[in-house]
């Protein structure tokens, strides 16, 4: 199914009803693909531990949602996912639309982010809003 979001042409293995068709599908190739697959289930081979649920590589991030879903996201053009059994598409579209497309659109250069040491925080603005202070209510931490 073909959807658009952020700019972006999707096309996604599951139903994304939050986001807008793509009227444009037959036009232009998609620049996100979202696919069903084999992630792997204990990190990234390769990657470097972030944390025990995130892993990164070049141009790679593994995460996982325990009893939820696991995600890799590859180059700011592929995200693919593995539900746990029984899982409910609800659920996955929640960390597929969140976290897992965060990730992309920050790998396409779409986020900047940036942290303050010892904050524990990271504050995400769009690309090209540099200098630009968030708004104050915009991060929890």
């Amino acid at each position: 199914m073909r959807h658009t979001a952020f700019g972006l042409s999707i096309d996604s293995d599951i139903p994304l009803p939050a986001l807008l068709p793509d009227a444009r599908a037959a036009e232009r190739p998609p620049d996100v693909l979202i696919r069903r697959a084999d992630v792997p289930a204990q990190g990234l081979p390769g990657g470097r531990e972030i944390g025990p649920l995130l892993w990164t590589g070049e141009q790679r991030v593994w995460l996982r949602v325990p009893g939820v879903v696991r995600f890799l996201v590859e180059a700011g053009r592929l995200i693919q996912f593995s539900p746990e059994p029984g899982m409910d598409e609800d659920s996955l579209r929640a960390f597929l639309l969140g976290s897992a497309m965060g990730a992309l659109l920050f790998q396409r250069g779409h986020l900047v982010g940036r942290s303050q040491p010892g904050a524990g925080l990271l504050a995400a603005q769009p690309a090209g809003a540099a200098g630009r202070r968030p708004h104050r209510g915009a991060v929890a931490g």
